[in-house]
């Protein structure tokens, strides 16, 4: 009975294996493909063999139905694979024929994109090329135009210090730009006074009255330092009316006097003592010719040099008498007496030149003072000391 059953199920496992086939309808249709299993006749003899085995009915049956649902799935995973192989429909294969169009579309658009963006790249780099050379070219230009205006304001300020225009000169000094260092801005301005040696000395005058124009001491006293250099290399300068004016110009700025007090003193000091010495032995010529073109300057040198007689105006004598009286009420109060007989002697040639002068009311008024000013001494009057003088 146990021999019969499994005979039975053999038949079933084949017949199984057999409907899992496809049917035939046409002899003239391409058979589909098909998943095809040798049974060999070792198989059948290993078969066999198992129904000889010394299992139970139902171990045997329970492996009889594993192996058949193995065996199943597998013919399953087979057919798929088969059919996986398998042409694709018609619908399927217009829409990728459609697809790979479209991509090859959008490849080209996108490659003729890139090569216009590439020659737009290349027409602006050439624009900015040429703009940047036009750029350089234009501030080449305007470097030269600038030079060429500070060449101008330079020759501007160096014209206008020659011809004594201090304020037109002021202005084109501060129109120069910077960009060179002051000194040597300075040193051309004072080398060009020299440029000339018949107007050297005016020329120079000129430049003192620019140098009061500016404002700041840094610039005055780096000029003055150059202008004094160059008066002390030339005797005609040092040794006249040229040191005093510019030594009494620089003496009136209190802060560049500060800064640099020997700039005055080591050149008002030789010139003071020239004329000292000049006029203590009768050399008027020098300190009347200062006297009589610088009025304004020979004031503030009255007083150190007090010869009155040797000056050309009744004005400047007066007051250099004055100053000759102070003296001696400040200096000999005790023993005046000599030097106001030496003093009413000089007096009296004052007193003739003048009553020779056309002369003002004020002139004869100031002559009437002075002769009263002998008797604050020893109340003398100063006739007295002339009679004495006169001997």
């Amino acid at each position: 009975m146990e021999k019969v059953r499994m005979g039975v199920l053999l038949l079933v496992l084949l017949a199984t294996l057999a409907g899992a086939r496809p049917q035939e309808t046409d002899p003239f249709v391409d058979e589909p493909d098909q998943c095809l299993i040798g049974v060999s006749a070792q198989v059948l003899a290993a078969l066999s063999e198992s129904l000889r085995t010394e299992l139970k009915c139902e171990d045997l049956w329970s492996s009889v139905l594993l192996r058949y649902h193995h065996t199943r799935t597998n013919l399953t995973e087979c057919l798929a694979r088969a059919s996986g192989d398998a042409t694709p429909a018609p619908a399927s294969s217009f829409c990728q024929l459609l697809l790979d169009d479209v991509e090859r579309q959008l490849d080209q658009e996108h490659r003729q994109s890139l090569a216009d963006i590439e020659q737009k790249l290349h027409v602006t780099q050439q624009e900015a090329r040429a703009h940047h050379d036009e750029k350089t070219a234009l501030e080449g230009q305007l470097h030269r135009l600038q030079d060429d205006r500070d060449t101008l304001y330079l020759e501007l300020l160096l014209a206008n210090i020659a011809i004594g225009d201090a304020q037109q000169a002021k202005k084109y000094y501060e129109l120069y730009p910077g960009k060179d260092p002051a000194d040597r801005l300075h040193a051309q301005i004072v080398r060009s006074v020299y440029r000339v040696a018949k107007y050297q000395d005016q020329r120079l005058l000129n430049l003192v009255q620019f140098v009061r124009t500016l404002a700041g001491t840094e610039p005055k006293l780096g000029l003055y330092r150059l202008m004094r250099e160059e008066i002390l290399k030339r005797p005609s300068q040092r040794d006249t009316y040229v040191a005093a004016i510019f030594a009494l110009s620089l003496g009136a700025d209190g802060d560049v006097r500060a800064r640099d007090p020997r700039l005055y003193t080591d050149t008002m000091g030789p010139i003071e003592q020239r004329w000292r010495d000049q006029l203590y032995n009768g050399q008027f010529n020098e300190v009347a010719d200062f006297a009589r073109r610088f009025a304004t300057q020979f004031a503030q040198m009255q007083k150190p040099l007090a010869y009155p007689n040797a000056l050309p105006l009744p004005q400047q004598r007066l007051e250099a008498f004055r100053h000759i009286l102070d003296q001696i009420r400040q200096h000999n109060p005790n023993n005046a007496h000599s030097y106001l007989v030496q003093t009413a002697k000089q007096f009296d040639i004052c007193e003739t030149f003048i009553k020779k002068s056309k002369v003002d009311a004020a002139v004869t008024q100031t002559l009437e003072q002075l002769r009263k000013r002998f008797a604050e001494f020893s109340r003398k009057e100063y006739g007295v000391y002339l009679r004495e003088a006169k001997g």
